[in-house]
Formats: C-alpha cells, sequence, structure tokens
C-alpha cells in the first residue's frame, strides 16, 4: 500500500474536524449575532421607555406614577447590564471557536501539502520505475538483434 494512501486518511479526519470547527463557529457567530440584537432591541427599547416618560412629564404626573417609571427603567438597565455580560461571554466563545476552527484548518493545510508532496513524489518513483523497465526492454531487444 503507497504511503499516501495511509495519509488520505488522515486527510479525510481531518477535513471532517475542520468542517466540524467551521461549523461551531458559524453557530457561534450567529449565536452573537441573535445576542447583539437583543441587547440593540432592550436599548431602543429603554430609550423609547425614556422619551415616553420625559412626555409624560412635561404635563406632570403625580410622583408614584413617576417612580413606577423609574423602577421600570431600572429594571431595564440591569437587564441591558445582563445581556452585556452574556454578550461578553458569548464573544469569549467565538474567539476560542474561531481559534480551534483556525488550528484545525492548519492542520488540513499541513496534511494537505504533506499529501500532495508525497503523491507527487511516489508518482515521480513510479514514472521513474517504468521508464527503467521501457529502456531495459529497448536494451534487451537491441543486445538480441
Amino acid at each position: 500500500m503507497k504511503r499516501s494512501k495511509n495519509l488520505e486518511t488522515l486527510l479525510k479526519l481531518a477535513k471532517n474536524r475542520e468542517r466540524s470547527a467551521a461549523e461551531q463557529l458559524g453557530k457561534q457567530i450567529s449565536e452573537m449575532t441573535l445576542q447583539e440584537k437583543r441587547l440593540s432591541d432592550l436599548e431602543m427599547y429603554r430609550l423609547d421607555y425614556q422619551q415616553r416618560l420625559n412626555r409624560n412629564a412635561q404635563g406632570g404626573i403625580p410622583s408614584h406614577t413617576l417612580q413606577t417609571y423609574f423602577n421600570f427603567i431600572r429594571k431595564i438597565d440591569t437587564a441591558i447590564n445582563q445581556q452585556k455580560s452574556v454578550i461578553n461571554k458569548c464573544r469569549n466563545n467565538l474567539i476560542e471557536k474561531r481559534q480551534l476552527w483556525q488550528e484545525e484548518h492548519a492542520h488540513t493545510k499541513a496534511i494537505t501539502i504533506t499529501y500532495e508532496n508525497l503523491q507527487s513524489h511516489e508518482k515521480y518513483e513510479e514514472d521513474k520505475k517504468e521508464q527503467k523497465e521501457l529502456d531495459d526492454r529497448a536494451n534487451n531487444r537491441t543486445k538480441n538483434k
């Protein structure tokens, strides 16, 4: 069995691992996008609620209603801070997934180069052997004449 055949199996495994790492990276990118959208929605909701408070306050509102607005805005702020924490964790996971994919990609690339070089060498050796056989046959024919 040719050595390149053994390496071909390793190359297939490396490609599968790289593909898996790429899928994980893609999922993490989607998750990051989703979490950033949630943060944006919360921030927009807070701004909208703050503007609503400002409009209502211009006409005068009771203190208990004002307190309700402020309490709710604090809850939104807490949710925003929690979402920022989720995004930080998500960003760290994204960095890890990207690094894993880069490592798998580099590993696959190294095996691919080695595999291609080995195939080229085997082809060269096979061609050399074939040429030697042709030369030997040609020499035998000329000797027999």
